[in-house]
């Protein structure tokens, strides 16, 4: 992909180097031709000599409109790439502005009879899932890839809606809640976190504009973000461009750590929360989520690692087909020689 993005630079700057190129050759082409043309005809006093300046001045800007006219094919195509763009931002379906919210969300949620499939697919991905969360609980949702582990995730937040059945959260439905309401509800990890363009501090508040400043940096110390901001030119108003993609894969994740945990939801859904950390990345994902965990948080994890947690949980496993198994593992004992790390406090 890089390769070719580089030969169709390398074709675009050469087409608009030929365009100027002719350009630039017709000018001298004409003033040579009128100063000849018109040199004749001043030696044989058919014309005078500021005739002559005249016609050459007025034979190059009659070219000029078109030199300019071929250094607007920039600026026509990346109006056309807007204009397509914005095409395809009308099609997207409109967010509802109006919904239900609880005044106390206690962190249950319930599937009832739960199905999903992609569009016009027959085959279901998963289907008559009924597992009721009560709040506390803890939820580790297994699978190969491709087996809708991230889907699952995002009917959970609210992104996609079930083909069959339904989502309740303390009896009500997902999809009659305030879309706002629900994200402040829920502390979200994605697998593939995409950043906004503002600042590092923009990024980690845009669900929960609210949060003060202390919270704000009791979070990046607790994701370990904390000698990445000090060390940045800016520190907290360092901007990100281009979705981040010039900072590390572990800056990312990061940062989309922080930005879920600055809501304090009851829920929480980590998509992969270890994918692409480091040991010290690892540490982090475990301590943030025991430290969830105490303070009575009602916890999702969907994770290739079985030791992501260590004490009672509900497994679902989504490689089951078509309808996923469940299953209670229970707390395992601790060794003698495991140390407790102290979690670092979340709590407001």
């Amino acid at each position: 992909q890089v390769t070719q993005l580089q030969w169709l630079r390398r074709k675009l700057a050469l087409r608009q180097g030929l365009v100027q190129s002719l350009t630039q050759s017709a000018n001298a082409l004409m003033s040579v031709a009128v100063i000849v043309t018109a040199g004749i005809l001043v030696v044989s006093g058919e014309l005078d000599v500021g005739a002559m300046i005249g016609a050459n001045i007025l034979g190059a800007r009659a070219l000029q409109p078109i030199s300019r006219f071929s250094q607007l094919g920039s600026t026509f195509a990346k109006a056309r790439q807007a204009l397509n763009l914005i095409e395809e931002f009308s099609k997207l379906p409109l967010e509802k502005e109006r919904g239900s919210a609880l005044s106390n969300y206690s962190g249950g949620i319930e599937f009832r009879d739960v199905s999903f499939n992609y569009g016009k697919d027959n085959n279901p991905l998963y289907e008559q899932i009924n597992l009721k969360i009560e709040p506390g609980s803890i939820l580790i949702v297994t699978g190969s890839n491709g087996a809708g582990k991230t889907t699952l995730a995002r009917m959970i937040v609210g992104l996609l809606e079930p083909t069959r059945g339904n989502l309740l959260v303390d009896g009500l439905d997902i999809q009659q809640t305030a879309a706002e309401w629900w994200r402040k509800q829920v502390t979200y990890l994605p697998q593939e976190p995409a950043l906004i363009g503002g600042t590092i501090g923009e990024n980690i508040l845009v669900n929960n504009p609210e949060a003060g400043s202390e919270r704000l940096n009791q979070i990046i110390d607790a994701v370990g973000l904390r000698r990445f901001v000090d060390e940045s030119e800016s520190g907290i108003e360092t901007p990100i461009l281009d979705n981040g993609w010039r900072l590390s894969e572990g800056i990312r994740r990061r940062i989309a750590l922080a930005r879920a945990l600055i809501t304090n939801g009851k829920l929480v859904v980590f998509d992969e929360p270890t994918e692409s950390f480091d040991t010290a990345g690892v540490k982090v994902v475990h301590t943030v989520l025991s430290t969830l965990a105490k303070a009575g948080c009602t916890i999702i994890v969907m994770s290739h690692d079985p030791k992501i947690v260590q004490g009672k949980h509900i497994v679902l496993d989504l490689d089951n087909k078509p309808v996923p198994s469940v299953s209670v593992v229970q707390a395992k004992k601790p060794k003698k020689n495991d140390v407790e790390e102290k979690p670092q406090n979340l709590k407001h």
